[in-house]
């Protein structure tokens, strides 16, 4: 990835996003041509015991197993740090028989460490930076390593609690297809949230590697131990450094209401989006 998307000239703007003229007008993707990614770090390596003996959240994976039964068309990964969970391979084994005996078969578990990226990073170890910040730079690792490795038409991540992906809704399709990806909002008033991403496997890509390269900022400040960023603020500058460029007027653009709440008031919080001055999105 190249550094030199920090500096935001218009140049960078068209490599980025390229003749938005030009781009493909095909209409919503056809069964079989998306995937959808989910994933799970624990914070410190599990160890089973006899009251325990899983390290993965079953009823998390009964969210995954509900949204590939209603796109069974679908392909879905869900995605384990193996270094993080027990050496002998118990919890893997009692997610797969659980998924086995939901019968769905549209399922597969792969390991974050399998990806060159992930590995290199220096953050994915026990203990170390705040969950969310690993979880939120690892499932952009997953989309831009699930873009390279398939020809999957569109990619998307979710977190575990977003009940219906909208996988086909025009609100998910139009600005991939317009712009090459979607971001996820919540239901009731638009707010943007990185629940939720998708992106088409086609040349717009850098606004990926963008996202990529603001995250991982992040964690190379070397963020006290309380620091509770994470990466909803370079979601949120990413919607203010396209909104001119795109041509787009409001968030509703870009967005597709699949998110549910889970921090109240984070819009007036967040220090990231305190501290570089970001416009409020419109809604």
């Amino acid at each position: 990835m190249d550094r030199g998307f920090l500096n935001w000239s218009l140049a960078p703007l068209r490599f980025i996003f390229g003749d938005q003229s030009a781009k493909r007008g095909n209409a919503d993707a056809k069964p079989g041509d998306q995937m959808v990614n989910y994933l799970w770090i624990n914070q410190e390596t599990f160890h089973p015991s006899d009251d325990v003996k899983c390290g993965l959240p079953l009823t998390d994976i009964d969210r995954i197993i509900s949204n590939a039964k209603k796109y069974s068309n679908t392909s879905f990964r869900f995605w384990i740090d193996s270094d993080m969970l027990d050496d002998n391979g118990q919890s893997r084994q009692i997610v797969e028989e659980h998924i086995r005996k939901a019968g769905v078969e549209n399922i597969d578990i792969h390991d974050l460490r399998d990806i060159p990226s992930y590995c290199a990073a220096g953050i994915f170890v026990s203990g170390g930076e705040t969950i969310d910040m690993k979880v939120d730079y690892a499932r952009l690792l997953v989309l831009r390593h699930t873009l390279e490795e398939t020809q999957t038409h569109q990619v998307f991540y979710a977190d575990t609690d977003i009940r219906d992906l909208k996988l086909h809704h025009h609100r998910t399709q139009t600005p991939l297809n317009r712009f090459g990806f979607v971001f996820g909002c919540l239901k009731h008033n638009l707010t943007l949230e990185n629940q939720f991403f998708g992106f088409s496997n086609d040349e717009r890509l850098g606004i990926l590697d963008r996202l990529i390269d603001l995250t991982r900022a992040q964690f190379e400040q070397n963020l006290a131990p309380h620091d509770k960023r994470n990466g909803w603020g370079p979601l949120l500058q990413i919607s203010n450094e396209t909104s001119k460029p795109l041509g787009r007027t409001s968030v509703r653009e870009i967005a597709t209401p699949v998110c549910e709440p889970q921090n109240q008031g984070k819009l007036q919080t967040n220090p990231i989006y305190v501290e570089q001055g970001l416009n409020p999105p419109r809604f």
